[in-house]
């Protein structure tokens, strides 16, 4: 489904996370799951983070899309963990938009680098 030979950087994640994400996840917000994911402290709050709901798994594990919360969020997969399965809330996460779950997913699978 996506072409991993993409050239994703985390800015591009940024870019989503902006557009999809921090409106919700955000200093002053009703923060689910207690992530920011503003862009000062979004790497790090994302790559080889326990997640909240099963510390075992991390939010986003490097090369493993499948094994990372951020990934089964944005594909609607997320069962059991949190208040809503699916990230944004209320939808079937980022499917819906072919290219901002893509941008995740190759970003994980290319080894989720923080350039």
């Amino acid at each position: 489904m996506c072409d991993s030979d993409a050239g994703v950087t985390f800015a591009h994640v940024q870019d989503v996370l902006e557009r999809r994400c921090v409106v919700c996840h955000k200093p002053g917000a009703k923060i689910f799951g207690g992530v920011l994911l503003t862009s000062d402290v979004s790497y790090s709050n994302l790559v080889l983070a326990p997640s909240s709901c099963d510390p075992v798994i991390m939010r986003v594990q490097p090369g493993r899309p499948e094994q990372s919360m951020l990934w089964l969020k944005v594909a609607d997969r997320a069962c059991g963990c949190g208040r809503f399965r699916s990230m944004p809330p209320g939808t079937s996460g980022l499917l819906a938009t072919p290219d901002d779950f893509c941008t995740i997913d190759t970003w994980i699978r290319s080894g989720a680098l923080g350039n």
